[in-house]
């Protein structure tokens, strides 16, 4: 997949993969570190696809969201 930027592509991708039928069973969060107003979580994803290991990189924005910056995926199991 090419990347993705604002919300509008998120928003569209994401239609675009449940609409598929896609469907997510469990998330595992196995690690949350923050530095200020930098953070990142390490999760696994089990879907009706097979198992994802995800990081997500968030920002902390002026009035105190925490908004996703960044994100990899792999595919850990099909």
């Amino acid at each position: 997949l090419a990347p993705v930027r604002g919300r509008a592509g998120m928003v569209s991708l994401h239609k675009e993969i449940f609409d598929a039928g896609f469907e997510i069973e469990k998330i595992v969060t196995h690690e949350t570190t923050m530095s200020g107003d930098l953070a990142y979580v390490r999760q696994t994803l089990s879907s009706n696809d097979g198992q994802t290991a995800a990081l997500l990189v968030l920002r902390r924005q002026a009035g105190g969201d925490w908004l996703v910056h960044a994100e990899a995926e792999v595919a850990v199991s099909r």
